[in-house]
C-alpha cells in the first residue's frame, strides 16, 4: 500500500481544493505501481481532516496508541 504522513495545506490555502487534488494523486500514483491500499494518519482530534478524509473515500480501520516514557 501507500502511505500518507504529514498532508498539511497552510490555512490561507484552504478550501481550494489542493489537498484534494493532492490526495487524488497519491492514489494514481498508489493504483500505477500496483498499491492496494493507501493509509494515511490523523490527529485523535482533528475533526475537521478526519471529515475531510472520510469525504475521499477513507474508513477509519486501526487505532494507534501511543504513551510518553
Amino acid at each position: 500500500g501507500c502511505y500518507v504522513d504529514g498532508l498539511y495545506v497552510v490555512p490561507e490555502r484552504r478550501r481550494e481544493g489542493i489537498a484534494g487534488d493532492l490526495l487524488d494523486r497519491m492514489k494514481a500514483w498508489g493504483r500505477e505501481r500496483g498499491c492496494e491500499y493507501a493509509r494515511l494518519s490523523v490527529h485523535v482530534d482533528n475533526h475537521a481532516a478526519m471529515a475531510f478524509y472520510e469525504a475521499h473515500g477513507f474508513e477509519p480501520k486501526f487505532r494507534s496508541l501511543r504513551q510518553r516514557l
